[in-house]
């Protein structure tokens, strides 16, 4: 019993999902004022928002270059921008002192992923 094959959306695909996730973080950094601190957030560090942002770095320069399958690949694009995005929320509502730190974080973590490299999945054109 084999495993169906999942397809490999466009290439415009990645593009896309790309420029609509990266927009995320302005919008919301621009739009949506922050929060009063919750008492939680003075006994958590704000270095804590950093986690994500590592886990997706190293989800784009230690397992996206390994992965030959495109399907696969475009799963674990979706997931390092994800987790990338994460910090800009935590710092408009739990370390809105770090806000700005963290949205230049974030937008810097979310643009690595840029989608140059899923052409190799697709062929010669």
């Amino acid at each position: 019993m084999g495993s169906a094959r999942r397809p490999l959306p466009p290439e415009r695909t990645w593009w896309i999902l790309w420029f609509a996730l990266l927009a995320g973080p302005f919008i919301t950094f621009s739009v949506i004022p922050s929060p009063k601190v919750p008492a939680l957030a003075s006994i958590i560090p704000w270095q804590i928002a950093l986690i994500p942002l590592a886990a997706g770095s190293a989800i784009r320069w230690t397992f996206l270059p390994r992965v030959s399958d495109g399907a696969q690949a475009f799963v674990l694009f979706v997931v390092g921008l994800a987790l990338c995005e994460v910090p800009v929320f935590l710092g408009l509502a739990l370390f809105p002192e770090m806000k700005r730190e963290l949205f230049f974080l974030s937008s810097l973590g979310m643009a690595q992923f840029v989608p140059t490299f899923a052409k190799r999945f697709y062929g010669e054109k």
